[in-house]
């Protein structure tokens, strides 16, 4: 109980909540998201995307394949055209999206194990950690 009364003696006026990461101590959302938001995930997936030694096409299709701008047979069924959708890189028939096109597909399949055999990733694969979470 003395600590606390000496404590209390050092400064005089009401007590104040101070936010450590606010340079005046105030409390503003930005900071906080800016302490909350986990940040080196998605920009570690991206410097590999935008890597200079994978092509520029490949980059820009993972892009917009992340951006749902692939001119997929699910994106045309959406605008009210229907199609017999049936992609031509797989065995078994299989609806063209952008999951299936990215993550799912025969043949994307084959390149992610090709990637994952020469990486390391704590809790799976590289598809599984990176792609899987954003499709």
């Amino acid at each position: 109980m003395e600590l606390m009364s000496k404590i209390s003696k050092l400064k005089p006026g009401e007590d104040s909540i101070i936010w450590c990461p606010d340079s005046k101590g105030s409390f503003p959302y930005k900071s906080a998201w800016a302490v909350i938001r986990d940040k080196g995930g998605m920009q570690n997936f991206f410097d590999w995307v935008w890597h200079p030694l994978i092509p520029k096409k490949v980059s820009f299709m993972i892009w917009k394949g992340l951006h749902k701008a692939l001119s997929v047979d699910l994106r045309i069924k959406e605008v009210g055209i229907n199609l017999a959708s049936k992609c031509n890189c797989c065995e078994s028939p299989s609806q063209k999206s952008e999951e299936h096109i990215l993550s799912t597909g025969d043949f994307v399949d084959s390149l992610w194990r090709k990637f994952d055999s020469g990486l390391t990733t704590s809790g799976g694969s590289l598809m599984e950690n990176q792609i899987g979470k954003l499709v």
